[in-house]
C-alpha cells in the first residue's frame, strides 16, 4: 500500500484506516495457508520527506505489524497541492518482492508533482517534477516492467490526469 499523509487527507485518513484494516482482513481469511507479505509506504511531500517525516514499513508476512502501523498514522504537512509520489513509487520499485503476483494499491487524493499530470489550477511547487528525481511516468513503466499491478483509488478528482496516464503506461503491460 501506497498513502498520502498530508493534511488534505485528514477527512479520509479515519475511513481509509478502516478500509485498510478491512483488505488485511479479507486477504488473511480469503488466503489462508499462502504466504503473503504486505508492505505500506505512507509518503508526504519532498520537504517532509527530506526530513524523514514517513514511513516505510517493508513487505512482510507479519500482517498484524503492518495492521498497528496503519492505526497510528497521523497527517500533515504538505506545503502545496501536488505531492511527492514518485517517491513512493521509487519505495515500491525498491522493496524486496518475492512473488510472482506483486499488487501496490495508490491512496491519494492529490496528483503528483509536473503540471502535466494535474490541472495546472493546482499549487505546484515543481511544475517540472521534482528535480533530480525521476519523473512518475518512468518509475510507473518501471513498476509495470517488474510486474507490479497499480490499482489506484481516487479520494478527488484532482488525480483523475495522473491516473490516466497510469491507465495508458499500464495498458501495454503484461501480468498487469
Amino acid at each position: 500500500f501506497m498513502m498520502d499523509i498530508t493534511g488534505s487527507m485528514e477527512q479520509y485518513l479515519e475511513i481509509a484506516k478502516q478500509k485498510l484494516i478491512y483488505i488485511l482482513d479479507n486477504i488473511k481469511d480469503e488466503c489462508r495457508g499462502v504466504d503473503i507479505n504486505l508492505g505500506f509506504i505512507a509518503y508526504k511531500d519532498v520537504a517532509e520527506i527530506e526530513a524523514k517525516d514517513y514511513l516505510v514499513k517493508e513487505l512482510t508476512n507479519n500482517h498484524k505489524n503492518v495492521e498497528e502501523e496503519i492505526k497510528k498514522l497521523e497527517v500533515g504537512g504538505g506545503d502545496d497541492t501536488a505531492e511527492y509520489v514518485s517517491w513512493a513509487f521509487s519505495q515500491a520499485i525498491k522493496a524486496k518482492w518475492s512473488s510472482n503476483s506483486k499488487c501496490a494499491i495508490l491512496i491519494a487524493d492529490a496528483p503528483c508533482h509536473g503540471l502535466k499530470y494535474h490541472d495546472k489550477k493546482l499549487m505546484d511547487m515543481y511544475p517540472q517534477g521534482v528535480p533530480g528525481e525521476e519523473n512518475i511516468e518512468m518509475l510507473a513503466n518501471k513498476m509495470g516492467d517488474k510486474e507490479i499491478s497499480l490499482i489506484c483509488i481516487k479520494l478527488k478528482d484532482d488525480t483523475d490526469i495522473m491516473y490516466k496516464t497510469f491507465k495508458e503506461i499500464y495498458k501495454d503491460k503484461k501480468n498487469c
